[in-house]
């Protein structure tokens, strides 16, 4: 992954470009784990669910925020805050889930067993708007998939469709040690721009310089905070010298590892 400040026509302040390089260090940081982890080439079996699980998120979240990152270097803020809602439901999700050693593990399968009910919904649709029917050893490996789920934890599919963990958003970041904000504020304003609500017009008819440069700080905290809380847990779940590698190579971070 190739990690890119442009600086020619950088719309932003000094002081703001110097953030920029410190959400670059914890994206160069986090990229250096997962290329780590890629050489070593485990297999399927050589690895528990739950770091397994931690590892694909990490790659996750590093394409999206590198995504979000690009976005804000060129001015485009309110695009990005279209990316920043799967952020917030990104570190709730993987703080719901290892918060508590002693239930992760059935988190994260349960979170994997979740799969066929999402895609039940996405052949639901698909049927709707396509006359070329889906083929019928796929319908049936979704449908087997569905079952066990509803089986396994007492739900129909209709309700557990957007609730992998019996719970909504809201309620599994309540259970976390997140900071609320991080919900309320970020996920609501996120959700204005997914949704084209009247809001999300308003930020493209009374946009300034000012406004965007405030933006702009919580934006980049908020993919900092994302990026952090990922690379934290990989390393707890594959036992990584956290703290002598983060002060190594993010020395120029001037925050404190946990």
């Amino acid at each position: 992954m190739a990690i890119t400040l442009f600086i020619e026509d950088f719309p932003y302040s000094k002081q703001s470009q110097e953030y920029f390089m410190v959400i670059m260090d914890l994206l160069k940081f986090s990229e250096k784990l997962m290329l780590e982890f890629n050489q070593k080439n485990f297999k399927d079996n050589e690895l528990a669910i739950s770091q397994m699980l931690i590892a694909t998120y990490l790659s996750k979240i590093l394409k999206e925020s590198q995504a979000i990152y690009l976005l804000l270097t060129k001015g485009f803020t309110e695009d990005s805050e279209k990316l920043l809602r799967s952020l917030v439901e990104t570190i709730i999700n993987i703080e719901y889930i290892y918060n508590d050693n002693a239930s992760k593990e059935e988190k994260c399968t349960r979170f994997i067993l979740h799969n066929p009910i999402q895609r039940y919904f996405l052949m639901k649709g698909w049927e709707l708007g396509n006359d070329k029917p889906v083929h019928e050893d796929v319908k049936k490996e979704i449908e087997s998939g569905c079952t066990s789920f509803e089986e396994k934890y007492q739900v129909k599919r209709t309700t557990a469709r957007d609730k992998w963990a019996g719970k909504n958003i809201k309620e599994m970041a309540e259970e976390t040690k997140m900071p609320s904000g991080i919900y309320r504020s970020f996920y609501a304003l996120a959700s204005n721009q997914i949704h084209s609500s009247i809001m999300s017009l308003n930020d493209f008819t009374w946009e300034s310089e000012e406004r965007s440069e405030k933006s702009l700080g919580g934006n980049l905290g908020l993919v900092g905070l994302a990026i952090m809380t990922v690379t934290k847990r990989f390393v707890n779940e594959f036992n990584l010298p956290y703290k002598e590698i983060f002060k190594q190579d993010t020395k120029a971070l001037g925050v404190t590892s946990p």
